[in-house]
């Protein structure tokens, strides 16, 4: 659910998976993994939450009725 989250965000902010990539440090693949992951850890999270320009709560309340 996190990953679909940033995802999300990460559309929203009009980036692409490179473009985000490129802010994290990260590749583009390593980008695509987490926002396929149902759960993070708190790094990781606070990382795409700086890059994304929110904070890890609204990571948390985006989209609270995005469709399962």
């Amino acid at each position: 659910m996190l990953g679909r989250k940033l995802k999300a965000i990460r559309i929203f902010r009009g980036l692409t998976q490179e473009q985000l990539a490129e802010k994290l440090g990260m590749t583009s693949q390593q980008v695509s993994g987490v926002e396929r992951a149902e759960s993070m850890n708190t790094s990781t999270l606070a990382a795409f939450a700086k890059a994304l320009g929110v904070t890890e709560a609204d990571i948390y309340a985006f989209g609270k009725s995005l469709p399962e």
